[in-house]
């Protein structure tokens, strides 16, 4: 599998703690494209606009529908795990095509 990090900004201004949540979301991120995905590349991004920072992770493995309902409660997760952190979690994944994650921080 290939892998690309870019990292344009060093991702600041968080507690350690914060930084602690981050790290987990995005391990979780990671771990969930090897197991699920089967992708050929993970790619990982950084970028500040204006005061916003975000992390981008994109892979091109099997995508999926999340529009459908599954029984598992990861992406609801993730989503309240950067909600306390004071950040947005969005995704847009299409089958045979991958998955783009975007990490949002306000701070």
């Amino acid at each position: 599998m290939k892998q690309n990090f870019k990292l344009s900004r060093q991702i600041t201004n968080l507690e350690k703690d914060e930084k602690l949540v981050l790290i987990r979301v995005i391990q979780e991120i990671l771990n969930n494209a090897i197991k699920h995905a089967s992708p050929n590349r993970i790619a990982i991004k950084t970028a500040k606009f204006g005061c916003k920072q975000q992390i981008v992770i994109e892979d091109d493995g099997n995508g999926f529908d999340p529009n459908q309902r599954t029984n598992g409660s990861g992406m609801f997760n993730l989503t309240k795990r950067m909600e306390t952190i004071g950040g947005e979690f969005s995704l847009h994944s299409e089958p045979s095509v991958g998955t783009l994650i975007k990490l949002t921080l306000s701070k």
